[in-house]
């Protein structure tokens, strides 16, 4: 199977990634699927901030929209939804999932460029949602790995994600049959707080997506291509030999 990461563009100058590469390897456990991907170009110049940043905080209710209800939640105090806790060693590195103390910790140990997520059996089917989880990154450097939340997953090939890096930036990005296909441009956000818990909450009714870090609005999207499917986490390293530990928690799932 063939298909692309997404992109890395360069931040406040420093460098960047164009996903052109191929995957070299795939590998299925579970509800859990690891890719490995080569990314050798450099990226675009940093796009302008998000206009929703300028806003403050008095001017923007957070939450599910009225009349939502509470459909799933999971503090991690026992892995009571079936995620996949496992460890794999390959050629390109190693993963390891681990619930433990409330939290969904994922240490990986990478040669090469790769990407791994999950999901829950329980978040299958989600159309319209007011998705959020938590997450801290533990170890590794902050622009090597972005991580975040996985949405309307469908197949390997066919799924949305929004993610942050250690370093301040967040984007979102469709893979649409394999191709990656960017829908928030990569760009610098205070609502991120480097080396703490972020809380990221995706919006979703219809083709309409809002995005959100700690409860602050970032940004905007509306693409229609994939309608429902599963919720779950996610993780990419840009940079092999960059160890790096993340951990989820709190995942609260709204919907109408």
């Amino acid at each position: 199977m063939y298909g692309k990461s997404p992109d890395k563009t360069a931040r406040l100058g420093y460098f960047g990634w164009i996903a052109s590469g191929i995957t070299t390897a795939l590998i299925v456990v579970g509800a859990v699927v690891v890719f490995v991907f080569v990314l050798p170009n450099r990226g675009e110049e940093t796009p302008p901030p998000d206009p929703g940043a300028a806003q403050t905080a008095a001017a923007y209710t957070p939450g599910p929209p009225a009349g939502w209800s509470l459909t799933f939640t999971d503090d991690f105090s026992a892995n009571q939804n079936g995620w996949p806790e496992d460890t794999l060693s390959q050629d390109f590195g190693s993963i390891g999932w681990l619930i433990d103390a409330g939290r969904y910790r994922w240490t990986a140990h990478p040669v090469s460029e790769a990407s791994w997520w999950a999901w829950s059996e329980a978040v299958e089917g989600q159309a319209d949602f007011y998705y959020s989880a938590v997450v801290t990154q533990i170890e590794g450097s902050g622009g090597d790995a972005a991580y975040g939340l996985l949405y309307r997953w469908v197949d390997d090939d066919s799924f949305y994600v929004f993610i942050i890096t250690g370093e301040g930036y967040c984007s979102a990005h469709l893979n649409d049959d394999g191709e990656w296909r960017e829908l928030l441009p990569w760009r610098a956000t205070d609502a991120i707080h480097p080396g703490e818990a972020n809380r990221l909450t995706v919006s979703a009714e219809g083709a309409d997506m809002e995005f959100l870090i700690n409860d602050f609005p970032v940004g905007y999207a509306s693409d229609g291509t994939i309608s429902e499917g599963a919720l779950g986490l996610y993780l990419t390293i840009y940079e092999g030999g960059q160890d790096t530990v993340v951990e989820f928690d709190s995942i609260e799932v709204y919907a109408p």
